[in-house]
């Protein structure tokens, strides 16, 4: 399979490179990051990488790899609570749920728009992926990842209170992360 993102210098100032890729092309590209089509495992999709300032290419290229390589594990733990997730939202709105026999199938219902990638606090790779979720049109979905723990699986949106390099235990005890167990709706 090809990479999801490719990040590659193109000139050796601020600039940020483009993505490359047999999976997608390039639509525009400024200071703050990239635009790009995305083709299968995901649902056609564009996705936006934004890096926030201190961010330079090399660690984009990491967190950019490090997406692209997810442990079947990992994959699996993102769809597990993802699923989690998509049932308690289901269940509480009153939303029709999709019909899944394998976690795996859960990818034609989600499609990654947005990747975060904050200044690194350490050698960690840590990010924000931001999905579209056909079962939550309106925020979507969130997943935190930091190295190959998955830290955060939600509520989208979430880059606006959380970011990859928070305490472990705000992630353990935000009230929408489905990492954890099912949260408590009331």
């Amino acid at each position: 399979m090809d990479p999801l993102i490719k990040i590659t210098g193109k000139d050796a100032d601020i600039q940020l490179g483009e993505f490359v890729s047999t999976n997608f092309k390039e639509i525009k590209y400024d200071k703050n990051g990239c635009d790009v089509i995305v083709e299968p495992p995901f649902k056609p999709a564009q996705i936006t990488v934004r890096m926030n300032d201190g961010v330079d290419l090399s660690y984009a290229e990491q967190c950019a790899k490090h997406f692209n390589n997810l442990s079947p594990e990992t994959t699996c733990k993102l769809l597990e609570s993802s699923w989690q997730y998509c049932l308690k939202f289901c269940d509480y709105y009153g939303e029709e749920l999709p019909e899944i026999k394998e976690f795996n199938e859960l990818l034609y219902y989600i499609e990654p728009f947005c990747i975060y990638i904050d200044k690194p606090k350490s050698n960690d790779t840590a990010y924000t992926v931001e999905l579209h979720c056909d079962w939550e049109v309106e925020h979507g979905m969130s997943w935190i990842i930091r190295n190959s723990e998955i830290l955060y699986v939600g509520v989208g949106m979430v880059h606006f209170q959380l970011n990859a390099w928070e305490d472990f235990d705000a992630y353990k005890n935000n009230e929408g992360n489905f990492v954890f167990g099912v949260p408590n709706w009331e």
